[in-house]
């Protein structure tokens, strides 16, 4: 799930029930980020943006 924030920021809730960590590409607002889910949990990220 992403959310974008009123600031805007965006959150981005990542969640991984494999037993091996999971890397994963999120894509929005003309940019993109990758990031690792470690195994068997979840992930939030915040990233700013200067898209209006």
């Amino acid at each position: 799930m992403v959310h974008r924030s009123a600031d805007g920021t965006f959150v981005a809730v990542l969640g991984n029930g494999a037993g091996t960590d999971r890397t994963v590409r999120v894509t929005g607002a003309g940019q993109s980020f990758v990031v690792t889910v470690p195994a068997g949990s979840f992930l939030v990220n915040l990233r700013r943006t200067t898209v209006v």
